[in-house]
């Protein structure tokens, strides 16, 4: 987006990424190359079974089903021809979490949308 202020580029873009399709495994293994629990277990969950439990919310997680089928699919074909670039994920989650670590413990305490572990284990355990 700076790079079409800088050149005047005028138009309507989606200038979302990323590039190309990017599966939730290669983001959760950036989060664990990231952080401290690189030896975390990834547990997945069907999208039919999550959508079970109305009183969860995942704010960035949206099922290929239903009203949100598709959501995360928008063209940004335009905008990367008009020279659109995308940093790699790791880089992307590794400045997210050393940004979110300057931030005041108090703020950090208040995550929109997290649950517990009690909770988590809760769902796991709704899996078998």
């Amino acid at each position: 987006m700076l790079q079409c202020a800088e050149q005047k580029t005028i138009g309507i873009f989606n200038a979302c990424g990323p590039e190309k399709k990017l599966p939730w495994g290669e983001v959760i293994d950036a989060c664990k190359k990231s952080s401290s629990a690189k030896d975390m277990e990834v547990v997945w969950m069907p999208a039919d079974k999550l959508a079970e439990h109305k009183d969860i919310e995942f704010p960035i997680w949206a099922a290929y089903a239903g009203e949100s089928k598709g959501i995360h699919t928008a063209s940004n074909a335009r905008a990367v021809a008009a020279g659109l670039t995308f940093r790699p994920i790791q880089t992307i989650v590794s400045d997210t979490l050393a940004w979110w670590k300057t931030l005041p413990p108090e703020r950090r305490e208040k995550i929109k949308g997290q649950f517990d572990a009690k909770k988590e284990a809760e769902l796991i355990a709704s899996l078998k």
